[in-house]
């Protein structure tokens, strides 16, 4: 498999912890998360894969060196399955809807009475169950998805090139630009030929998606073909497409690659796409909660 292949066989697996109706119950995490605003920032190195896909280590149930894949693009949390079951993790009550690439499908939930990693301590997160062998497609297992009911409970910096995450309030960015929403999404109107298009942000994402409908609809003639991504499961047949100039507040990126996929999890939603801050080439990134901001500044080589 390639090295492109593989990214996006994990890119299509983390969407299985997406979907609108997954936190339409509940909001995933519950329980408490110790106040990081009350003491200094911490940093925790990540090592990165695929040129983008971050992996910390983490500990659930007092069991240390496991590795957890930071997903804003996971609206909750995701336990593998092997893990649950080696570390006695108490079931919870009632399924939740998780979204794959082309269906979506009941999970069973868990209780994890501790989960953390760096300066972040969760106390009692209920967390989907899954099967994240998928992942192991990049070179690394993947133990549990870290999504977004964990990440907005503090704010935090991702610098791609020093490969650490800053814990706490970020100092101000040179770019920045208003999350239009931080639950149960985390989203940014940005502009794609020109058309404005409101983005989910997702670390996880190797690319640009465009999804199909909405916003094919705003750019019907643009070029693309077809390209086969092969999982432990199926293919997937998704269309790649270059995108000739993207703007996010003041700062442009041209000629970015893009993919145009039929998600049905958002068809009925008002998302045009999921921005991959990856596939922007940034050299930090700033989820600053305290403000409502992204942030992000200078520009890597990650090709």
């Amino acid at each position: 498999m390639s090295e492109r292949s593989k990214s996006c066989v994990a890119f299509l697996a983390t969407l299985a912890t997406l979907g609108p109706n997954s936190l339409t119950a509940t909001s995933g995490r519950t329980g408490s998360v110790g106040p990081l605003s009350q003491r200094s920032a911490s940093e925790l190195p990540f090592r990165l894969y695929q040129k983008g896909l971050i992996v910390v280590d983490g500990s659930i149930r007092g069991a240390d060196k496991l590795r957890f894949l930071v997903d804003t693009g996971a609206m909750r949390s995701v336990v593998d399955r092997r893990v649950a079951k080696k570390l006695g993790l108490a079931a919870a009550e009632g399924a939740v809807q998780l979204a794959a690439v082309n269906e979506i499908t009941r999970v069973d939930q868990v209780i994890v009475p501790e989960l953390k990693f760096g300066p972040v301590q969760i106390r009692t997160l209920r967390a989907a169950v899954g099967d994240l062998v998928y992942l192991s497609g990049f070179g690394t297992r993947i133990d549990a998805i870290i999504g977004l009911d964990v990440l907005r409970s503090t704010s935090f910096s991702i610098d791609y090139e020093a490969r650490r995450m800053t814990f706490g309030r970020p100092a101000a960015s040179s770019q920045a630009v208003p999350f239009q929403t931080i639950s149960p999404l985390l989203t940014v109107t940005a502009h794609v030929e020109g058309q404005p298009m409101r983005l989910m942000v997702d670390t996880a994402a190797p690319k640009l998606v465009l999804f199909d409908g909405r916003a094919q609809a705003k750019l019907p003639n643009l070029p693309w073909r077809f390209t086969v991504i092969q999982s432990p499961s199926a293919k997937s047949y998704v269309r790649e497409l270059e995108i000739g100039r993207v703007r996010l507040g003041d700062a442009e990126w041209r000629r970015r690659p893009a993919f145009l996929m039929d998600v049905p999890a958002f068809a009925d939603g008002d998302l045009d796409g999921i921005l991959a801050p990856s596939g922007l080439c940034v050299k930090r990134l700033d989820f600053d909660f305290d403000r409502n901001l992204l942030g992000w500044a200078g520009d890597r080589d990650c090709r």
